[in-house]
């Protein structure tokens, strides 16, 4: 897990994503994070030909280097809460991982007790941050379609900067942005 490099996408409701084919839940989610690993390939070859001269079909020293790692694990996120199945095992294998201090820090029964309880944790803290950001995301719409700026906007890419504001989302570890303190998980006991 240390050394899989991962991707977080977030999908919008578009034609483009969500089909009238779709008949599965995760379709759109699973759809695009099956189309993150040919696009970072695609980036890097792009990279090798305009940095280093490489020709196409040559392997150049970006994607040499993205070779030498695992396979990107593609987590996405659909307008309606549902993720791509890499973002449900990263969040399972969190669980995994927590599931000890978890088990301490809430008297728990049992480490599978605990382990059930903290991802579900982790899925309500998760889907909690996606609705807040698209919200944040559609009044950044509105307030551009009128003229206006959005507040906050970070200056290179013109998004929401305040990471806070979600849920700040730090390994385990869970804050609310509202200024109450927040509850603390077991990453940081306490």
């Amino acid at each position: 897990l240390a050394q899989t490099p991962c991707e977080l996408k977030s999908i919008s409701y578009c034609p483009t994503r969500y089909g009238q084919s779709d008949t599965r839940r995760c379709q759109a989610a699973e759809r695009r994070a099956a189309a993150v690993g040919g696009e970072r390939r695609r980036a890097c070859a792009q990279l090798d030909e305009e940095l280093f001269g490489m020709q196409p079909g040559q392997v150049g020293p970006m994607q040499a280097r993205l070779n030498s790692f695992p396979p990107i694990r593609a987590l996405v996120i659909g307008s309606f809460g549902e993720w791509s199945a890499g973002l449900a095992d990263l969040l399972a294998t969190f669980s995994h991982m927590g599931a000890d201090a978890w088990m301490a820090r809430m008297g728990a029964p049992s480490r599978d007790v605990a382990r059930a309880a903290l991802e579900r944790h982790m899925r309500l803290q998760l889907a909690a941050c996606v609705v807040r950001g698209h919200a944040q995301l559609l009044l950044a719409r509105a307030q551009m379609a009128r003229g206006q700026a959005p507040p906050h906007r970070h200056a290179a890419h013109g998004v929401q900067a305040d990471v806070d504001a979600c849920g700040g989302v730090d390994g385990l570890c869970f804050r609310r942005g509202d200024g109450g303190g927040g509850r603390r998980g077991p990453a940081r006991g306490g």
